[in-house]
């Protein structure tokens, strides 16, 4: 594992601010991509998957660390991510309901989200190649998950309602396709904020 991370922070951008950039434009593009999947769990999985890719696409190219980032962004994002949106639709059930139901709601909401971003941190962190930074990446990770995950889709949902009715009011066609553009706003979000600070982690940390 050592050996992949080698080419940890070697990308295929040049300059810290377009690392950056490209890390957080992956997570925006690839979260829309697998938002528009109809089903909310298929989505995750989806959005997962492309942000993981894209996200590799960033980096100097290595088959071997590209599989291994790939591998390990996709198949633990979608579990990952895929609480956080579970945890969101049952908190979107309470809707309406006692402020103490509420409040619990959310805070499982934030604790089964925070499970989901640790898992994912904890399966990219070993290719980070150090094990101070892994152990911030896994950190980071924790609260990136009960925070920017819920905030993400939160805001994005908001988003979403506005994008998807003028957009079917711009294309009639599309008014049967609101509940997917809804989505593919909501996830774009979602993984936009959690990528934030990973962003800015890994142009800190590039070593060129």
């Amino acid at each position: 594992m050592s050996a992949l991370a080698e080419k940890w922070v070697e990308p295929r951008v040049g300059g810290r601010t377009a690392i950056a950039l490209t890390w957080w434009l992956a997570a925006l593009i690839g979260g829309a991509i697998g938002g528009a999947v109809p089903h909310p769990l298929q989505g995750a999985a989806a959005s997962a998957a492309v942000v993981g890719l894209l996200q590799t696409l960033s980096f100097r190219p290595d088959l071997r660390y590209g599989a291994g980032w790939f591998c390990a962004s996709a198949l633990a994002g979608s579990l990952g991510f895929g609480a956080a949106v579970i945890g969101g639709l049952a908190f979107a059930d309470l809707t309406g309901g006692e402020p103490a139901a509420l409040r619990e709601g959310l805070a499982a909401w934030a604790a089964l989200s925070a499970i989901g971003g640790l898992l994912l941190a904890a399966a990219q962190a070993p290719l980070t190649g150090r094990r101070g930074l892994g152990i911030v990446w896994c950190l980071l990770g924790l609260c990136a998950g009960a925070v920017l995950w819920p905030a993400g889709l939160t805001l994005g949902h908001r988003l979403g309602v506005e994008a998807s009715r003028e957009a079917a009011s711009l294309l009639p066609q599309l008014a049967d396709h609101e509940g997917s553009l809804r989505q593919a706003v909501e996830f774009a979000m979602a993984w936009f904020l959690h990528s934030l600070p990973f962003g800015l982690m890994v142009a800190a940390n590039d070593r060129r």
